[in-house]
């Protein structure tokens, strides 16, 4: 099919072939309304195959709340959020955190500044939908085994800070408050804005045990106020010792993932956040986030296979072996160049798109035959120490053109009826 714009019925027929059986694929949809921040509106689902969409100007790292709530008898809305790309970013029918209730919420750090799209439908009525941001904030970064001291009451009324999880091993933070009683709120994010870990009150000697991988994690810390007192906070890779209270946060917020598999690709997928690099290792700028259960083309790998060049319609980047899941034809996949070190370690913050050429420097297929391991990867006793920054690598050879992976799911909407 021919990429470019399609009518509205489209969109919300292949929206809810997503989420509702093939049966119901028939769904026709209201004009599309402008909404914004800090704004309500009340709208109805006539029957259960239509929708509601709903527009709104979003800025990359603004942290978005998506309500719908039933207020007629039977209404049960369910909501979706797609990219200014008109890409599925979530979706969501009923609040996991109130079993009872048949609201829908999407909570999502936008990954890029554009139009995005809400859409609406489910079991029919009236529903209130609402759209909150809290806009993107100022960061601080924790460094691995350095203390950081925080002081109540807070210079803000919130305070974020961040720090990047390891893709070989656990990643352990610490939080000693004095006194022990410190009414603090802490909340720990990872990339998309999803609440992983709340804490509120007796923090001292907590500890928090996050699974290997590559995603960074924002940790916000709430006080009133008259809190007085003080926390610690220490960032390390050993493990919880005894004496502190551990708060595992599993390596995956799904139980069950199913690689996805796309024929005659090479693809990587993964049951988590995982951070595009501009090249093999932490050291190495973030370029995006691929989010979970996102499929991405694999083109080629490091010498020593630990990390896979990856690249999709708008990115190009590296993504750690240790992360993802492969399938599909990776058995002989090009050794591909590092590019040098960058001159300093970038600065935290959570991942910007920048677009890469859609040209792979790597040894000609062939040459060299690498069998790619499929995750997990047994992590190495020691990691190879990376290439010495003065050092650039030998001249690259013949560039080698590779096919692009086709979007697994776009959504195309034309406003207005």
């Amino acid at each position: 099919m021919k990429r470019g714009i399609r009518p509205k019925w489209m969109l919300v027929a292949l929206l809810i072939c997503c989420l509702v059986p093939l049966s119901m694929v028939g769904a026709q949809a209201q004009d599309v309304i402008e909404i914004g921040y800090g704004s309500a509106a009340v709208n109805n689902l006539p029957t259960t195959d239509s929708a509601v969409i709903y527009t709104f100007n979003g800025t990359l790292g603004d942290l978005v709340t998506i309500r719908a709530v039933g207020v007629s008898v039977g209404s049960d809305p369910r909501l979706s959020l797609a990219s200014p790309a008109q890409s599925l970013l979530a979706t969501n029918d009923n609040t996991i955190s109130i079993p009872t209730t048949t609201a829908a919420q999407i909570v999502f750090r936008l990954q890029e500044t554009g139009m995005h799209y809400i859409v609406v439908n489910g079991t029919p009525g009236d529903f209130l939908l609402t759209l909150d941001s809290r806009p993107a904030v100022p960061l601080t970064v924790l460094d691995l085994d350095t203390p950081l001291s925080i002081t109540f009451p807070l210079a803000n009324p919130s305070q974020a800070y961040v720090f990047n999880t390891d893709p070989f091993y656990a990643t352990s933070l610490l939080i000693d408050a004095t006194p022990y009683s410190v009414d603090a709120y802490v909340e720990l994010r990872d990339g998309t804005g999803e609440i992983i870990s709340a804490l509120r009150s007796n923090l001292d000697s907590t500890c928090i045990s996050v699974g290997a991988g590559d995603q960074l994690l924002e940790l916000s810390i709430v006080a009133a106020p008259e809190v007085a007192g003080t926390i610690n906070l220490t960032l390390s890779n050993a493990p919880c010792t005894l004496g502190t209270v551990p708060v595992e946060i599993p390596p995956t917020a799904t139980p069950q993932f199913t690689p996805s598999v796309v024929e005659g690709l090479c693809v990587a997928s993964s049951s988590r956040n995982v951070n595009l690099r501009s090249g093999p290792g932490t050291n190495y700028a973030r370029l995006a986030l691929l989010q979970a259960r996102q499929t991405i083309q694999v083109i080629g790998q490091s010498e020593n296979g630990q990390w896979f060049t990856v690249q999709n319609d708008t990115t190009q980047g590296w993504v750690s072996a240790a992360v993802v899941t492969v399938t599909g034809p990776c058995a002989q996949l090009p050794v591909v160049v590092a590019p040098p070190l960058p001159v300093a370690t970038a600065t935290p913050g959570f991942p910007v798109i920048i677009v890469q050429p859609g040209v792979v420097t790597a040894t000609p297929i062939g040459a060299i035959i690498v069998t790619a391991t499929p995750f997990p990867v047994t992590p190495p006793v020691t990691l190879p120490p990376p290439p010495p920054t003065g050092t650039l690598p030998p001249p690259p050879p013949t560039a080698v053109v590779l096919p692009t992976l086709t979007p697994t799911a776009t959504i195309t909407v034309t406003p207005g009826a």
